[in-house]
């Protein structure tokens, strides 16, 4: 009989960012970056916040969409308290600090969804996830309509529904060490639209 499959719509944007340079206070060299929260620098090919408090930096290039995801593989080289790196979504081109922000908590051991509305952080949803430092794990979030999600390589850790932050079109990353300035790695970041699949109609029989 006839068949029926799903074909992606034709559309979207994808970016990525592979860190690969020479150690920079400029981050790069695929996408062009801004520091909007602190510091963050290229060392050994990755990105790694250089202050105690950590850093954000978002990627300069709108997405065709607000509903997106956002990846990096992080880890974490030394211990310490409020240690987390992950990726950040729903940002704008200002420095507002208000975004979706998804991350890998090394201190507490928990993937974490969070809101940040001018700079007030909430915590939106938990999940349990043991993160071992030097270990690189992929963080993805994904923001679709309300719909929230962390995945920590490749598996669902927690969603949620919110619809506080709409419309931003940029991503980006953050992250805090622990007891050594640049101990925080992101590397091998990528975002993209979520773009819906349409069912067709494939004449097999």
């Amino acid at each position: 009989g006839l068949i029926w499959s799903q074909a992606p719509i034709a559309g979207g944007t994808t970016i990525t960012e592979s860190f690969n340079k020479a150690d920079s206070d400029i981050l790069g060299p695929d996408l062009t970056w801004t520091e909007f929260d602190n510091d963050i620098d290229i060392v050994s090919n990755t990105a790694r916040p250089t202050l105690t408090g950590g850093g954000a930096a978002r990627a300069d290039t709108d997405l065709a969409t607000d509903d997106h995801y956002i990846q990096a593989s992080v880890t974490m080289l030394s211990t310490g308290a409020n240690r987390f790196a992950g990726v950040l979504g729903r940002k704008n081109a200002t420095t507002t600090k208000t975004y979706y922000f998804y991350q890998a908590g090394f201190s507490n051991s928990v993937a974490k969804i969070s809101k940040v509305v001018s700079g007030s952080e909430t915590s939106l949803a938990t999940g349990a996830f043991t993160f071992v430092n030097g270990t690189y794990y992929l963080v993805k979030g994904t923001n679709n309509n309300s719909s929230l999600e962390i995945f920590i390589d490749g598996v669902s850790k927690a969603t949620v529904t919110d619809t506080a932050i709409t419309g931003n079109l940029r991503t980006g990353i953050r992250a805090r060490h622990g007891q050594t300035a640049g101990d925080a790695v992101v590397d091998s970041f990528e975002a993209g639209d979520i773009v819906a699949a349409t069912a067709i109609l494939d004449a097999s029989y």
